[in-house]
C-alpha cells in the first residue's frame, strides 16, 4: 500500500511542479452534494474546461482513495449535448452516474484526463459528495 501512495503523491507533485495540475480545468460541481446512505442515487458530475488542446475523450470521474490516490474511475464525462450533457461544445464536461453508498462517508472524487500528445495526466482539485443515514 505504501509503494502505491509515493507513485501517487510522487505523480501529483511532478505535474504540479510544472505547472499543470487543474491548471485546464475550472469550475467543478457534483449534484446532489448530499446523498442518503444506502439508496441508488444517480449524481450529476460536471466540470468546466479552459483549454481546448484537452483530449475531449480522455475526462474521467475518480474516487480518492485515503491515501490520496485515484481509484478506478466510475464515470466518464461528455461535451457532446449526450450521455447527461446539456449543450455540446460548451466547454462544460458532464455526465450521470448511480452510487450507492452504505453508510455515512464524504467521498472525495477527482476528474483526470490528458492533453493531445502528453502522456501524464492532468488532475482537477478534488472535490466531494456527503452521504449521510437519513
Amino acid at each position: 500500500m505504501k509503494i502505491g501512495y509515493l507513485l501517487c503523491t510522487a505523480g501529483m507533485i511532478a505535474l504540479a511542479a510544472r505547472g499543470v495540475m487543474g491548471s485546464a480545468f475550472m469550475e467543478a460541481r457534483v449534484d446532489p452534494e448530499v446523498i442518503s446512505a444506502g439508496r441508488e442515487t444517480p449524481i450529476t458530475v460536471s466540470i468546466s474546461v479552459a483549454d481546448s488542446e484537452l483530449a475531449a475523450d480522455s475526462l474521467a470521474v475518480y474516487e480518492v482513495t485515503s491515501s490520496g490516490c485515484a481509484a478506478t474511475p466510475f464515470l466518464t464525462l461528455y461535451d457532446n449535448g449526450e450521455e447527461g450533457d446539456a449543450v455540446a461544445g460548451d466547454n462544460t464536461f458532464t455526465g450521470t452516474a448511480v452510487v450507492n453508498k452504505p453508510y455515512s462517508t464524504t467521498v472525495t472524487i477527482r476528474v483526470i484526463g490528458y492533453f493531445h500528445g502528453i502522456m501524464k495526466p492532468i488532475q482537477s482539485q478534488d472535490f466531494a459528495y456527503t452521504v449521510e443515514d437519513r
